[in-house]
């Protein structure tokens, strides 16, 4: 039987902590009449405002309250579709999405979002790490599929950006998703 070191249960306790503070200080914003997107609407910065819609979205699904962050992304998509950097902000909105729908197990939802996602460049103009960001969600997208040719695809994709950019946040979306194919494969092996 595994056993969890008291190291783990003390990041879990952090964690767990981290989310709490998180959930309360959004909960008196809130309650306040000081919600973080609408602040932003009062300033007039939609990308502000889009993009506090996509993080209140992304706390809600991490709680579960999945219909309650849909809501939260489709005002961020209103509020995008008024601001300077639309893709920038969309591309994040429909990542979120795409992985929202596919915890609710709405796999054609989630392909919807992800195809707007991806649709997006065309339509206001290519930005190579906006799409990149929608890569790790369309890798689920595809292993929720079992298409995991595809998923091995976007995993390249991926990796081409995570070299490209050199961050440790890029290198951990990649190997994350390459985690996440590897285990819809049953390749459990540990690897550098």
């Amino acid at each position: 039987m595994l056993q969890i070191g008291r190291g783990a249960k003390r990041q879990r306790s952090y964690s767990a902590l981290r989310w709490s503070a998180a959930c309360c200080g959004t909960r008196r914003l809130i309650s306040s009449g000081r919600m973080p997107p609408l602040l932003y609407r009062e300033l007039g910065a939609a990308s502000g405002e889009a993009l506090a819609w996509q993080r209140l979205g992304v706390l809600q699904t991490a709680q579960g309250r999945l219909d309650e962050a849909i809501a939260s992304f489709q005002e961020g998509i209103i509020a995008a579709e008024r601001a300077t950097m639309r893709a920038h902000c969309l591309a994040r909105l429909y990542a979120a999405m795409t992985r929202n729908r596919l915890l609710a197990g709405d796999i054609e939802a989630a392909d919807r979002a992800l195809a707007l996602g991806m649709a997006m460049g065309k339509r206001h103009g290519n930005c190579s790490t906006c799409h990149a960001l929608l890569l790790p969600a369309a890798v689920s997208a595809c292993v929720a599929h079992r298409d995991l040719d595809a998923a091995e695809a976007f995993c390249r994709q991926l990796d081409t950006a995570a070299e490209r950019y050199g961050s440790r946040t890029w290198v951990a979306m990649a190997r994350q998703a390459r985690g996440e194919l590897a285990a819809a494969r049953g390749d459990y092996a540990l690897r550098q």
